[in-house]
């Protein structure tokens, strides 16, 4: 079994662009795979300092495969922390990062994974 989602990839882009924006992101050159990544640093007392917040958005994958939905969240980190302020995490900064993959079909196999993965990581200190 597959499911194709009925989505205009181009436009779904465009209005996560026009959101991030509005929200007070900037963009910044996506990673490798990536077509959109936007990060807004804000300070939040509650927080105790600097919150990060960055989205990456894939390419289009044809059938993601659970290893290509893995090294996508991984890379996304990765390239989060490369742009991060200098204020150390869990000391007056936090970082959070949402990686969102597209794909023109999700497989079993994917559904399988997605129910059944726990993040390495629910904080980034």
């Amino acid at each position: 079994m597959s499911y194709r989602p009925p989505v205009d990839v181009g436009r779904y882009v465009e209005s996560v662009r026009e959101r991030v924006q509005l929200a007070g992101f900037r963009q910044e050159t996506p990673p490798k795979g990536a077509i959109l990544k936007a990060r807004r640093r804000e300070a939040k007392l509650t927080r105790f300092g600097i919150v990060e917040t960055v989205v990456v958005i894939s390419d289009v994958y044809s059938q993601p495969s659970p290893d290509q939905f893995r090294a996508f969240g991984s890379d996304s980190v990765r390239s989060a922390l490369e742009g991060k302020s200098r204020i150390p995490r869990g000391l007056g900064s936090s970082l959070v990062v949402y990686p969102v993959v597209i794909g023109d079909g999700i497989s079993d196999e994917l559904i399988g994974f997605v129910r059944s993965y726990v993040p390495k990581h629910w904080a980034i200190v």
